[in-house]
């Protein structure tokens, strides 16, 4: 018996994927339903996402997806576009490189590091790279400022200055240590690389979740473990309710906080690396506008603010241009997201204060004339984990403790996006089979 902690979509994945193996597993999740931070409300004909806002799927995640006999929906064409917050003005990102260097949106002394990239030479020991050191020694500030830290803001609400390269893009890495150049690694392999599709569900993510969480059998909610023991050669979980569960594996798909107490007892350096485990804080405010309240067209996915425009919000997606459906006809949703490891504690501010100087900055950037006629903010006190130096030897760490029969399908390493999560569920079925 596998007993599962967290019905997240690490948990959920596991169970369905160990379930169709004709594996026994248990799922125990503490909260009221499943799903993790996959968490869709409605509001007055509004599709809310608190979390994931959308899916680009892979072909492991196409397939599951079928076998759920769900209908994805596709993004619209327009969503191709994303807007970045350059000299106070939202302007496109140029997603092709002969665009980055025929058009006017970076400048011409960082179009010159573009070309002295292609000559760069292969540097071997990247392990502890930054980010920021990475791309800044490669194309400059500009491209750093204007490219890479706001996309990171986008996935991991994290500051490139000290996320490490290794943990979040291995490919780039290996990349560096074939080609040297980037711009060369991305040119010989163009051809193989396939555009991955962007997609939700007519009732949003939580469509998904649900879908997946009807498929597993043995399932529990609201069964918080406040404790790990051994009973001969099994483990032991107990609950906050006085319930047992036993079984001869032990798999955490939670957060590192909620893993560190229940192992300290067995496996003490563990608990203190993962105590180190830092999470950024994140708001996510949902605004409803009358459509025809918004002079500027909205022809794209959305836009992110870099730190150096000084903005109060972190990025913007555009709900209504992406998807259909998101909200009534004659509306437009935009969800905006405040904090991360780039901005300001959103803990700092009052709710009144959050939404009031996020609905100015969106009036301006956007030529709004009229309020919104739906708020709704929501608060990620621990949102995404971050990929530090606080990370490293986190591996070997883990492969100790399985030895142990206890394994972590957390999101604190090997990708934090739902694909990601997906794959590693797969693999780790595989493996405990």
């Amino acid at each position: 018996m596998i007993l599962i902690l967290g019905g997240g979509i690490s948990g959920l994945s596991l169970a369905y994927f160990l379930q169709k193996k004709s594996i026994k597993y248990t799922l125990l999740e503490a909260s009221n339903r499943f799903g993790g931070v996959i968490e869709t409300e409605f509001c007055q004909n509004s599709i809310l996402e608190n979390g994931a806002n959308s899916l680009m799927i892979d072909e492991k995640l196409e397939e599951l997806i079928s076998e759920l006999h769900l209908t994805p929906l596709l993004a619209n064409q327009v969503s191709s576009n994303r807007y970045i917050l350059k000299n106070k003005k939202l302007q496109i990102l140029p997603a092709h490189p002969i665009k980055l260097l025929l058009g006017n949106f970076f400048s011409f002394r960082t179009k010159i590091l573009f070309i002295k990239e292609l000559f760069a030479k292969p540097q071997p020991n990247l392990d502890d790279i930054s980010i920021s050191d990475f791309f800044e020694q490669k194309f400059g500030k500009e491209v750093l400022e204007y490219a890479v830290a706001p996309f990171i803001s986008g996935i991991y609400s994290g500051n490139p200055d000290h996320i490490l390269l290794a943990k979040t893009f291995p490919k780039l890495m290996e990349a560096q240590k074939e080609y040297g150049s980037l711009l060369k690694y991305f040119a010989k392999n163009a051809s193989k690389a396939k555009r991955r599709k962007t997609i939700t569900f007519a009732k949003g993510m939580i469509e998904f979740t649900e879908a997946l969480a009807s498929k597993i059998n043995h399932k529990h909610l609201n069964v918080n473990a406040n404790g790990i023991y051994k009973k001969g050669n099994n483990w032991l979980v107990k609950t906050d309710t006085g319930s047992e569960f036993e079984g001869d594996k032990i798999v955490f798909c939670t957060p590192s906080y909620v893993i560190q107490p229940l192992v300290s007892d067995f496996f003490p350096s563990f608990a203190h690396q993962l105590s180190q485990i830092k999470y950024s804080q994140v708001s996510i405010l949902h605004l409803v506008y009358h459509k025809n309240a918004i002079l500027m067209p909205l022809n794209g996915f959305g836009s992110l603010h870099p730190r150096n425009e000084k903005s109060f919000l972190t990025g913007v997606i555009w709900n209504s241009s992406v998807f259909g459906g998101r909200t009534k006809e004659n509306e437009t949703l935009f969800t905006c997201f405040l904090g991360g490891e780039q901005s300001f504690a959103p803990s700092d501010y009052s709710d009144d204060e959050l939404i009031n100087k996020s609905i100015a900055e969106l009036e301006k950037l956007y030529q709004i004339t009229e309020k919104p006629v739906i708020s709704h903010l929501k608060h990620w006190k621990s949102a995404i984990p971050q990929y530090t130096k606080e990370t490293i030897g986190l591996e070997t760490l883990i492969l100790d403790v399985e030895k142990q029969n206890i394994f972590i399908l957390s999101n604190i390493m090997n990708g934090v996006s739902i694909p990601d999560r997906i794959t590693q569920s797969q693999l780790l079925a595989d493996k405990i089979a």
